[in-house]
């Protein structure tokens, strides 16, 4: 007696790598639903739908507490490859966003796991987001692609504490600019070679105008961003525990008709009077005294901005106080 057996095969839909699905009871196949064999790689291409109709969509539900659950895994063996290359990404039009990228980086910022990467490779202004396991275990820092610091840089760290570490520098929208600083719960910290700074411009990372920051061990100064470059600066009342010293040894100037005094205390040489000081900033905009020491037997007359005529004895202190109301120098004696 002869067997039959029914037809168990069918023509498969679509093209060529095509994926075959259910289409109405029969095969269907879709050039956005592809199987490469030779790559072993799976391509899903979404239409141009006028409502929200997400590519790829999946669901999953959690309900044993005692279960560390992972909803989807990629696995990726680092064997050999190039810096910066992207486990996961991101793409607008065509161009990457963001990713999940591997660069080492080095020093502080050296990191075998994955970084998030905002920008495209290569990117001018491409940053990378991720832990600091070298520095910090409980870090985090953003940094260039190389995973290095760069100019604007950000370095978050606990540090074994509460405190928060920041490399190079922050600006903020109101103009706030200070290099390597930090917080912690004992107060804000600066290392020793940075500072809190205002900017020349409306811009905080314009050129620096004044800035407060150390000079030495136990000394700070108002200065232009550059120890010992000093600026100017202003208070209403000024309550000193101990001494007022000046900055530096006191320079010599000649006597002349006009002397231009840059210093607090200074030294005055020669014979020839007086007529006209010039008045240093801040005082010039406030008022204040100085200090001149003769070293020679000049005169001060009143044929200029001193008020009262002066024979200087040598080695006798000679203060000065001027007032921005009448213009004068009026001296001690």
């Amino acid at each position: 007696m002869p067997l039959s057996f029914p037809s168990t095969g069918g023509t498969p839909g679509g093209a060529n790598t095509q994926v075959q699905f259910n289409n109405a009871g029969a095969f269907g196949g879709n050039a956005g639903f592809t199987y490469d064999p030779t790559n072993n790689r799976l391509t899903i291409g979404g239409a141009t739908p006028t409502t929200s109709q997400p590519s790829f969509n999946f669901s999953q539900t959690w309900n044993t507490a005692g279960t560390t659950y992972s909803a989807g895994i990629v696995n990726v063996i680092p064997t050999a490859h190039a810096a910066g290359s992207a486990v996961a990404e991101w793409q607008l039009s065509g161009a990457s966003s963001v990713a999940l990228v591997r660069t080492l980086g080095t020093g502080n910022f050296a990191y075998t796991g994955l970084r998030l990467r905002f920008g495209p490779a290569g990117g001018a202004n491409t940053v990378l987001l991720s832990p600091l396991p070298a520095f910090d275990p409980q870090g985090l820092a953003i940094t260039n692609e190389a995973g290095t610091a760069l100019a604007g840089s950000f370095r978050a760290s606990l540090m074994g504490g509460d405190s928060f570490n920041v490399t190079n520098f922050i600006v903020l929208s109101n103009g706030f600019y200070a290099a390597a600083r930090g917080w912690d719960t004992v107060g804000t910290r600066i290392p020793s070679d940075g500072f809190y700074a205002f900017s020349s411009t409306t811009s905080p990372t314009g050129a620096i105008d004044v800035a407060f920051g150390r000079n030495a061990a136990g000394v700070v100064e108002v200065n232009n961003g550059t120890a010992g470059v000093l600026r100017d600066q202003r208070l209403r009342n000024q309550i000193v525990s101990g001494v007022v010293a000046t900055s530096a040894a006191a320079p010599t100037i000649a006597s002349a008709g006009t002397i231009a005094p840059t210093t607090r205390v200074a030294f005055v040489s020669g014979t020839t009077t007086i007529s006209n000081i010039t008045p240093p900033s801040p005082i010039s905009l406030g008022g204040g005294q100085i200090t001149l020491i003769p070293t020679g037997a000049f005169l001060t007359d009143v044929l200029g901005n001193i008020a009262l005529a002066t024979n200087a004895v040598v080695n006798r202190a000679l203060i000065m106080t001027y007032d921005v109301t009448t213009n004068k120098w009026y001296p001690s004696y």
